[in-house]
C-alpha cells in the first residue's frame, strides 16, 4: 500500500477532524495528535483510506502529522 501525503489546514469536520488541502479538497482524518489544533497548517501522512464507524464516512488513516510551512 502506498502512503498518502497531503498538506493543508486542519479544520473541524462533521464527526471527525479534517484537512482542507491546498487544492481545496476536504479530507476526513482518523485522528490528529493533541499537539495540533484546528487552523494549524500541517502535512499529514496516511496509510490509505478506510471506513470509520465513529466518523460515519471514509477517512485517511493517519500515521504521522507534522507542522508545515
Amino acid at each position: 500500500m502506498c502512503a498518502v501525503i497531503l498538506t493543508g489546514q486542519l479544520v473541524p469536520g462533521v464527526e471527525c477532524p479534517a484537512l482542507q488541502t491546498d487544492e481545496g479538497e476536504t479530507i476526513a482524518l482518523s485522528h490528529i495528535p493533541g499537539t495540533f489544533a484546528f487552523g494549524d497548517r500541517v502535512t499529514v501522512t496516511g496509510s490509505g483510506y478506510g471506513g470509520s464507524m465513529s466518523c460515519q464516512q471514509e477517512v485517511l488513516l493517519v500515521t504521522t502529522v507534522e507542522a508545515a510551512e
